[in-house]
């Protein structure tokens, strides 16, 4: 989707969850995207969005961090 800066996919709970870095007027976009593609996956591999706003948290040398 070319509204995402930047993205990180992370379990939460025992559903995949995908933390996005966009503008807030693109959310909607985003979802509608996330939406479409989890019509095409099974079941177990749908995902959960989730939003921010500020760019996502790196170390030092400039990798994402995981939390």
């Amino acid at each position: 989707c070319p509204a995402v800066k930047e993205c990180l996919v992370k379990e939460k709970g025992k559903k995949i969850c995908a933390v996005v870095c966009c503008d807030p007027d693109q959310q909607d976009a985003v979802r509608d995207f996330v939406t479409k593609v989890n019509r095409t996956l099974p079941l177990y591999k749908h995902m959960v969005v989730e939003f921010s706003a500020q760019p996502l948290p790196r170390n030092a040398a400039g990798k994402l961090l995981r939390s």
